[in-house]
């Protein structure tokens, strides 16, 4: 869905080095134009930590990700999963003998489309949030009856230099 930070709803610039891990149509990591892919072991744990917004107990974590089997399988299958991670250069967690969670400034996607969605429906969104970005406009394809009315939205087609400043309220 999204390629780069670029992408982000809102063009979040803030950290541009910071990594950022995306949610859909993934999961995977860029850290600036680079994109690392999350070995298949990983994923799950990757997800798992990256939809929570503080730490979590290793414990649960391995008991919810690996429920079959004894507790100390799982926590073994969690080692492995963080090992995979660190073997492939993805530094995005930070673990210790209790816990682990996210490092400090690394992105979620999901977390930014919260942000994102919120500022809207409380009509506190900037130009910013309301700008298409050029590289994700074609997403608009996958929606019924937009194909015809591209142009008029689009700065790149010729169209409006950006949607309207003011959301359309919700009925």
């Amino acid at each position: 869905m999204y390629t780069n930070q670029d992408d982000l709803p809102g063009g979040y610039h803030a950290h541009s080095d910071a990594p950022v891990i995306h949610l859909f149509a993934g999961p995977y990591v860029t850290v600036g134009a680079q994109r690392q892919e999350v070995p298949e072991g990983s994923k799950q744990l990757l997800a798992f930590v990256a939809l929570r917004r503080r730490r979590v107990e290793r414990r649960q974590a391995a008991g919810t990700l690996w429920p079959f089997g004894n507790e100390e399988r799982a926590s073994g299958n969690l080692r492995s999963a963080l090992w995979r991670l660190r073997r492939a250069g993805i530094n995005v967690l930070i673990a210790d003998n209790g816990s682990l969670g996210l490092r400090a400034h690394v992105i979620v996607d999901l977390h930014l489309i919260d942000q994102w969605a919120t500022r809207l429906i409380q009509g506190t969104a900037s130009g910013r949030d309301l700008v298409i970005s050029s590289s994700v406009f074609d997403a608009l394809d996958l929606l019924p009856g937009t194909r015809a009315n591209k142009a008029a939205y689009s700065p790149c087609f010729g169209g409006a230099e950006h949607v309207p400043n003011r959301p359309r309220p919700l009925r």
